[in-house]
């Protein structure tokens, strides 16, 4: 255990961490009262960097350590949304705002430049997220990147490691499928093209391939496939329903939830299909 939970019994959930391998852990606690506040813990002590009242909804690193880029409000007693993307400094907790999308968004992931911050919002204030945005970090308006070429609900998505490419879900042709397209919006293409439901992309660290959930074979199992789209390879084979897969750092190993217990939990494979230590 890194901490006690600030505020003993009033915390009650928190999110996952947020690592940087050169900065401070950061984490969410969410009370009962709505309010999620943004904690950093240096060297075992925990410090709040968010204003009190306020409602810290998500939470990412820039690449440098120094900030992190969240989705909070200082208004979360209102019905509509409010909440705002804001650069939080690491040291003095100063919140600077960046941009203020129309309605509900979600899913904020920093490019790995950190020159720019991603996220899923509706083109007109609709009731959920359905476009995948770019929002320059130094201010200016965000560019929809997929209403023209996509116009469909795009939902899980990643950035490639060098930033070049992103990976993305979408039911564009009428069950998810995986896409790939340049950083900037342009040329999507269909990567898994079958079809089941693919969903979920998760790049490896290498950027050599995309591990991926389908249930091409009756059940929901965890792919690996090539960026051009050759080699796909069911890598878990099993009875079960497994997704959500991330990569180790080492681009060895792949982190995934499966029921094969009949309750869902987190197992570890080899990227090659093999059992993991």
């Amino acid at each position: 255990q890194l901490a006690q939970p600030p505020g003993g019994n009033e915390i009650s959930s928190t999110t996952p961490v947020f690592v940087n391998a050169i900065a401070p852990i950061a984490f969410l606690f969410f009370t009962p009262l709505g309010l999620g506040c943004l904690y950093l813990i240096v060297s075992g002590a925990v410090r709040a960097i968010s204003p009190e009242r306020w409602r810290v909804s998500s939470a990412e690193w820039l690449p440098t350590g120094d900030a992190l880029v969240v989705s909070a409000t200082s208004r979360p007693q209102e019905d509509y949304p409010t909440n705002r993307i804001y650069r939080v400094d690491a040291v003095s907790g100063k919140m600077q705002e960046i941009s203020a999308p129309r309605g509900p968004f979600e899913d904020l992931h920093v490019s790995p430049d950190g020159k720019s911050v991603a996220y899923l919002a509706s083109p007109a204030f609709g009731p959920a997220p359905h476009d995948l945005y770019l929002q320059p970090l130094d201010g200016g308006a965000a560019r929809d990147l997929t209403a023209t070429s996509i116009n469909r609900v795009i939902e899980a998505y990643q950035w490639q490691p060098d930033g070049s490419l992103i990976a993305f879900t979408t039911n564009r042709d009428g069950q998810n499928e995986i896409y790939l397209m340049n950083a900037d919006g342009s040329n999507p293409i269909n990567l898994t093209n079958n079809p089941a439901d693919d969903q979920y992309p998760s790049w490896s660290v290498d950027g050599q391939s995309i591990a991926f959930s389908t249930n091409r074979d009756g059940n929901f199992e965890i792919y690996t496939v090539s960026p051009d789209g050759s080699n796909p390879i069911n890598i878990t084979r099993s009875k079960a329903d497994d997704g959500m897969p991330d990569w180790s750092p080492d681009s060895r190993q792949i982190a995934f939830s499966s029921n094969r217990t009949g309750n869902f939990d987190i197992y570890v494979i080899n990227s090659d299909g093999s059992t993991a230590p």
